[in-house]
């Protein structure tokens, strides 16, 4: 999971959750000045990596998994 917001805010948060559950531990801060930075390229640097292209062969594996779990569901 990726945090994005502005650095001084975030650092507020890390200190509110500093003390927090593991689910924490898996959130990516990722520190961004609105206006001035590149949001989608602090994102990739932090590891995002985005969802394949529509079409994919990928993406088509992706579909067909959630119609088989929605089917299965039913």
């Amino acid at each position: 999971m990726f945090e994005v917001d502005h650095p001084a805010t975030q650092a507020a948060k890390r200190r509110v959750v500093q003390d927090g559950a593991g689910e924490v531990a898996r959130v990516r801060f990722v520190p961004v000045v609105f206006g001035t930075d590149d949001p989608a390229a602090k994102i990739a640097n932090a590891g995002h990596q985005p969802p394949p292209a529509e079409g994919s062969p990928a993406e088509d594996a992706i579909v067909a998994m959630f119609a088989r779990a929605w089917e299965s569901a039913a």
